[in-house]
């Protein structure tokens, strides 16, 4: 089907190789050449959670793993394993029961459970992509990366701080309110209302940056990502399937954050899009030399764009190591002879 006909009918074979025809070819994966020291240090992390689905509760136990600068890196494991979890921990959207998450930045390690300014300084350098990704309806797309941007710019600290003071807001709880602007928008709102405000003080403290600056930090991003700069000015209603998860990442992406954390935001995507964003996430890695950090259930786009898996079962790092490797014993795992 194109544009809600039917184009096309046969064999399923027949079908598909005429599908997938146009599809790009495969971007290379950045030598070890790009790869450096550790920026990120995970030791010893325990948590309990209880899953809404299974309706029973996970453990996870003892994970420790290093993330090393320009790795990208997948967690591999069945629905249920933890997988979200850990990444929220990393991300210091949720905290451990024991254990330390700490980030590289300025050469100094930084304790993400440790709230002030410098837990902010990393933050800033962090993209996080939810599963529920979802761009503004209303909005250009140019109207949300200045937002973005008056989240993520380097001022944006000492900006917010000032306004803080005037405000009577701490450090500590200014990092609060900072952590809130990389939740989904429900769950935000959510957590604002527990502590009885509204979303109207993030916007005072983290105003969007102005429209004329933002070309100037869209452009280098629109070019890696192959987004012509004419969608600045359009809403996502008038964009693609693929126009769209690329402008999404264009909007995390913008503020050149270091780290860019991934939770399955791909899942539903058809095989001529998930290509177009591997390529899209390869060269970004290569140009701007971004960490990735992500969860994925396409076993063939773990294998096309990682460098190195980490497989999680019930709450426990079980591998570390080749995605090659540990894609084939996930699926040995899991009894998906079809997949192989």
């Amino acid at each position: 089907m194109e544009d809600g006909e039917i184009t096309d009918e046969g064999s399923t074979e027949e079908i598909i190789t005429k599908f997938v025809n146009p599809m790009e070819p495969v971007e290379p994966l950045a030598g070890s050449e790009n790869v450096g020291g550790s920026v990120i240090k995970v030791k010893d992390l325990d948590k309990k959670f209880f899953l809404l689905k299974g309706g029973h509760t996970l453990q996870i136990k003892d994970i420790s793993f290093d993330i090393k600068k320009g790795e990208i890196v997948s967690l591999i494991g069945p629905s249920g394993a933890g997988k979200t979890v850990l990444l929220r921990m990393v991300a210091g959207l949720d905290a451990p029961d024991s254990g330390s998450i700490s980030f590289k930045l300025n050469d100094e390690w930084v304790d993400m459970q440790d709230l002030g300014l410098e837990r902010m300084n990393v933050r800033r350098k962090l993209g996080f992509m939810h599963q529920e990704f979802a761009l503004t309806h209303y909005a250009t797309i140019k109207d949300q990366i200045a937002a973005r941007l008056g989240v993520k710019d380097e001022y944006v600290i000492a900006k917010a701080r000032k306004t803080a003071e005037e405000l009577g807001i701490s450090d500590k709880i200014l990092d609060v309110l900072y952590q809130l602007t990389d939740l989904p928008e429900n769950e935000a709102k959510a957590r604002l209302e527990k502590i009885e405000l509204n979303s109207d003080i993030l916007d005072r403290l983290f105003p969007k940056f102005p429209d004329k600056e933002v070309k100037k930090y869209a452009e280098p991003i629109f070019e890696a990502l192959d987004l012509p700069l004419d969608i600045l000015d359009r809403r996502s209603y008038e964009l693609s399937g693929g126009q769209k998860v690329r402008a999404t990442l264009a909007l995390v992406l913008t503020s050149n954050p270091e780290v860019l954390i991934l939770d399955e935001p791909f899942g539903d995507l058809d095989p001529l899009t998930l290509r177009v964003v591997s390529n899209s996430l390869k060269k970004i890695n290569k140009k701007f030399g971004t960490t990735i950090l992500m969860v994925s259930h396409h076993v063939d786009f773990i294998r096309e764009v990682t460098t190195r898996a980490l497989m999680i079962e019930d709450g426990k790092l079980v591998s570390d190591g080749d995605p090659q490797k540990l894609c084939d014993e996930f699926l040995k795992t899991c009894n998906a002879d079809y997949l192989m």
